[in-house]
């Protein structure tokens, strides 16, 4: 039997096509079956679930349908919305055979949103659903390498399932049909669905939704606003605004009077030069932008509004305290942590050996780093700005060897660094991925350079989608 992650290759390789075929002129009979079946109704039985969480179940003549909102086990009418030569997609219209798994999603949004959605499967299932996930792409991956059966998962790390999320970005939109309001994309759409209650936002930032709503169509420059994105830090909530166009006087005292009564801070992000990095940020009504914070155990960590952030504060506590005790680090070793950012796991991970260095490609970010250490008086911790994608041959912190790495890269994985990790004769590393598929195969390269998998788990840093963090820990054979 095809493994899931087969599956899941089959139906990314059967979605491409699709579209490419899209792009090309249609036939006359390519043009009837797309008047046929979009928006007709078909009675299936779902199998499983996607990779993505939608549900997969073949109608009479085999034909693969994708279900938003569908469970396994569940006999469904599916509203189709498109037809393609090898599958279908749609979304439930009525259950006629409930899940045993099945909930009420706490969000009024979810039957539009395209950000939730798996809030109507019960949270242990969640978690069963990303565990098998990541077990069978890295099954498929590392034991097509070397023989090496994967060890049993570590028990999941999992915190609130509601009321975690201490980042969001609104994306704004007003139509005839529609006022002009902020809210998420709509699943499988560009459209946006006005929010005013987001159940997963926490409590500092879900006050703010219906405030905004109210506020942003008085603003006369609303046009020429990008987005708006909501952190939730020290010493107050931050809204940062992308301006596509300069401020007027009349609405900077808009933004003025709004912070005033919501106590929260404004940030102004403006075009500085071409390009999409080439931007300004300005605080209201301060010299200079101040920094946000937030802490890991006894460390205090200083961030920008535009920072890359877990989004999940209590699962980062548990993540950060969860690496050090998988890495064991010993007071006279010495660490490298790779993608660090502004130090989330560098600077705990200094407290416990005789020095670190942590690589980072954003000078920005480096420079951010820099300053969370002295902030926290510790001096056994160098940062360095580096190009990751380079070869490794070329850079100086390279020039040595460590007793362990910790990598926390971006979705696209680390395979440039994997394919070198060698060079740097390491004991240790423990991978830190929020994307399965790019995990195993960086997973896969690393057993090919001489490790294997000790132990590894999943951490639910986001609740109701199927979206998981993983980390593994590889030790030299």
């Amino acid at each position: 039997m095809p493994s899931l992650f087969d599956r899941h290759l089959k139906e990314k390789r059967e979605k491409a096509k699709a579209k490419k075929r899209e792009r090309q002129p249609a036939s006359q009979s390519q043009l009837a079956s797309a008047e046929r079946n979009p928006d007709s109704v078909s009675t299936l039985t779902v199998e499983r679930l996607s990779h993505d969480g939608r549900g997969i179940a073949k109608d009479q003549y085999g034909k693969i349908t994708f279900i938003a909102g569908a469970l396994p086990d569940e006999h469904v009418n599916v509203q189709i919305s498109a037809s393609h030569s090898r599958f279908n997609e749609g979304q439930v219209s009525t259950i006629k055979v409930a899940s045993s798994h099945r909930r009420e999603p706490q969000c009024e949004h979810f039957s539009a949103c395209g950000g939730c959605s798996l809030q109507h499967l019960v949270a242990d299932e969640q978690i069963r659903f990303k565990q098998k996930i990541t077990q069978e792409q890295l099954q498929h991956q590392t034991e097509a390498r070397a023989a090496l059966p994967l060890p049993e998962q570590d028990p999941p790390l999992v915190a609130a399932e509601y009321g975690y999320r201490r980042k969001a970005r609104l994306a704004l939109t007003e139509t005839r049909s529609q006022k002009f309001s902020a809210g998420f994309r709509a699943r499988d759409s560009k459209q946006i669905v006005a929010i005013n209650h987001c159940p997963v936002l926490c409590s500092a930032l879900q006050s703010l939704l219906p405030q905004l709503q109210t506020f942003l169509p008085q603003l006369q420059g609303r046009a020429h606003i990008g987005h708006i994105e909501l952190i939730a830090a020290e010493p107050q909530p931050r809204v940062l605004v992308r301006l596509l166009r300069a401020l007027s006087a009349h609405d900077e005292q808009l933004w003025r009077e709004f912070s005033q009564q919501h106590q929260v801070t404004i940030v102004f992000a403006e075009s500085a030069g071409q390009g999409k990095k080439s931007l300004r940020y300005r605080q209201l009504d301060a010299a200079q932008l101040r920094p946000l914070m937030y802490s890991v155990g006894d460390i205090k960590l200083e961030f920008q509004a535009h920072d890359f952030l877990q989004v999940n504060a209590e699962i980062n506590q548990q993540m950060v305290a969860q690496a050090i005790d998988w890495l064991q680090p010993k007071s006279d070793e010495v660490g490298l942590d790779l993608f660090c950012g502004f130090g989330n796991f560098t600077l705990p991970l200094a407290l416990h050996v005789k020095n670190m260095t942590g690589v980072e490609g954003v000078n920005e970010q480096v420079q951010r780093a820099t300053s969370n250490a002295a902030l926290n008086q510790i001096s056994n911790v160098e940062f360095i700005a580096s190009d990751l994608q380079q070869p490794l041959s070329k850079a100086r912190w390279a020039s040595q060897s460590y007793d362990f790495i910790l990598l926390d890269p971006p979705r696209t994985g680390a395979i440039d660094i994997c394919r070198q990790i060698a060079e740097l004769n390491t004991k240790r590393i423990l991978y830190v991925s929020c994307n399965p598929a790019t995990l195993a195969r960086d997973a896969a390269e690393l057993v090919e350079q001489g490790y294997e998998i000790e132990r590894y788990g999943i951490m639910d840093m986001f609740p109701q989608t199927a979206h998981s963090e993983t980390m593994i820990l590889f030790k030299r054979t």
